[in-house]
């Protein structure tokens, strides 16, 4: 899980080992860290317990919504092929 901002947006990234997938979410003025289950993310403030879902973060508790922000795994190879001059992501704070 990685929490940051780019081009002006705080994002969450969360990675899935399991089915080798990652998806992108807006994350507003929070950050998240794992949850219990790979289903859920934890609010690192409030200790709220939000719902990963589809297409958005869910928080049970206020029915807020966080959207999804669109993305598509690549392999590097393929990427480099297209942008060469692509930067490699290294978090240099974790918000």
């Amino acid at each position: 899980m990685v929490n940051d901002t780019l081009a002006g947006v705080n994002l969450t990234v969360i990675a899935n080992a399991r089915t080798r997938t990652a998806r992108a979410y807006e994350r507003g003025q929070y950050s998240f860290v794992p949850g219990s289950t790979p289903a859920s993310v934890t609010d690192k403030t409030t200790r709220e317990i939000w719902q990963v879902r589809e297409e958005y973060l869910f928080n049970p508790g206020t029915g807020e919504r966080l959207p999804r922000l669109g993305g598509h795994i690549s392999y590097w190879f393929g990427w480099y092929a297209f942008y060469p001059n692509t930067e490699i992501y290294h978090p240099s704070e974790n918000p």
